[in-house]
């Protein structure tokens, strides 16, 4: 009887281990009104966002998006002639050209980072992908998005290209997404979100 006991206990533990580490699966495909501004400036235009794929979700594991971008319609990752991104399904995986030509609209696919700040929890995605390029890999760094929790709102900051690198600053008058209706709120709320001052020199 005893022995009966632990082996329920000892599988009861199994199995939660096991379901702790399996990801779960949720669509994704929310549409957003957001406004585009240069920090630093008065002047804004609105703009139609749209994430659409599939949240990997654990209880154990980091989450992860399987995902793809649309900004007024255009869609990120956008493929150029003579290019082909590297969809996120072969991260970390042998693939061939072949492979990649087969998907038309790749998504990317990226972990998902938290972080808690005056017990509110955020998170975000760095939106990066491959280009396969003549045979060779191309990193592309588009940017990165911050999420309120659940996908209410949302903050992109897409990066400027310096030479061979890419980056954002939050005082040099770079490009802004964010889902408010005025340049002050969204401020706030990207100082908020982002745990950084928002100004310009």
């Amino acid at each position: 009887m005893r022995n009966k006991k632990v082996m329920l206990i000892v599988s009861i533990i199994i199995i939660i281990i096991i379901l702790g580490l399996m990801y779960w699966q949720k669509p994704i495909d929310i549409s957003y009104q957001a406004i585009r501004f240069v920090i630093g400036e008065k002047e804004f235009e609105e703009v139609d966002v749209r994430i659409n794929g599939i949240l990997f979700w654990s209880f154990f594991r980091d989450d992860r998006l399987r995902y793809e971008v649309f900004i007024d319609g255009n869609r990120i990752p956008f493929n150029e002639e003579g290019k082909h991104v590297v969809p996120g399904q072969f991260r970390e995986r042998t693939f061939s050209l072949e492979d990649v030509k087969s998907y038309k609209n790749p998504m990317m696919d990226e972990r998902i980072w938290k972080r808690n700040r005056t017990g509110v929890e955020y998170f975000g995605i760095d939106v990066s992908y491959f280009y396969l390029n003549n045979g060779e890999l191309e990193l592309f760094t588009f940017g990165t998005i911050y999420f309120s929790d659940g996908f209410e709102d949302l903050i992109i900051i897409p990066f400027r290209i310096n030479g061979k690198t890419s980056n954002w600053s939050s005082s040099e008058g770079y490009e802004i997404i964010v889902t408010k209706s005025s340049i002050k709120e969204a401020e706030q709320f990207a100082m908020e979100l982002m745990i950084m001052d928002i100004c310009a020199d």
